[in-house]
């Protein structure tokens, strides 16, 4: 991007790299080293390259503004600079974004059906670019991108066999072309109900700070973790969101705020 699309001696050439930052603010430094952040700054990279950026898409109106301005009695550069220009750029975007060029598929034991005996683990993968979230078995849950094509999630199991289908969707929602994979996982552990382990271990209805009200809730088992995914905790009214496991002996608070409880308690205890 440039704001006069090479018709200026500030402008760097069409090839300048967009990737790198080498200032001094620290918290542009750290979204630009973070894999989830730059796949979405380049996902939007894709779709204006793959779009506004096509001359035929661009050219039409740059046309139609040359023509107005004329039409108006003005005296003005034909825009084939600024054509070129943004051909150019669109061009070089285009051929870095091949860097990132993936087929989707699943990592865990190379893709190949396994077992285990523990009733969660966390599922690995890769996706192209494009891909802007993963689904497990139609449900949208939270992903960890370890890199820029890397994903991750935790995926629960509810029984002893369990079929894991995977896909990538776009920012749009939209399946992504040939973004599916499936994996089958046995479970040959002992099957735990949530009913036996889950249990409200504090409630703090009179905090120091206002606010600050919570539940704490803490998985008595020592081998299963539990998907807490759209429960409801009555009393309060929380709807857990998907993906949210209590592993074993783990804790889960229920804030009434999450900056009031952070500013009294600190942030020890994962909160749901």
């Amino acid at each position: 991007f440039n704001i006069v699309l090479g018709n200026s001696g500030s402008d760097g050439p069409s090839g300048d790299n967009l990737f790198q930052y080498y200032g001094p603010d620290r918290g542009i430094a750290r979204i630009y080293n973070h894999p989830g952040f730059v796949r979405t700054y380049l996902q939007t990279l894709q779709e204006i390259a793959n779009g506004p950026m096509l001359n035929a898409n661009v050219d039409p109106i740059l046309d139609a503004k040359y023509a107005a301005i004329r039409a108006n009695g003005l005296t003005v550069s034909a825009p084939a600079s600024i054509k070129s220009w943004i051909n150019s750029r669109r061009r070089y975007l285009s051929n870095f974004l091949t860097n990132f060029v993936a087929p989707f598929a699943i990592l865990s034991n190379a893709g190949a059906d396994f077992s285990t005996n523990r009733n969660w683990f966390s599922l690995t993968g890769v996706a192209p670019i494009e891909v802007k979230s993963v689904t497990l078995n139609g449900q949208a849950y939270p992903v960890v991108w370890e890199n820029l094509v890397q994903w991750r999630l935790e995926a629960p199991l509810s029984g002893r066999t369990n079929r894991l289908t995977v896909q990538g969707l776009d920012g749009q929602g939209h399946l992504v072309s040939n973004a599916t994979a499936s994996v089958t996982v046995a479970f040959t552990g002992e099957i735990e109900s949530p009913q036996q382990h889950l249990v409200i271990n504090e409630i703090m209805c009179r905090p120091p700070r206002e606010g600050a009200e919570f539940v704490e809730i803490f998985n008595t088992s020592t081998r299963s973790a539990f998907d807490l995914s759209l429960c409801r905790l009555r009393g309060v009214d929380f709807d857990f969101n998907l993906g949210t496991l209590i592993e074993p002996r783990g804790y889960l608070v229920v804030a009434k705020s999450r900056a009031a409880f952070a500013a009294t308690y600190g942030n020890a205890i994962p909160l749901a």
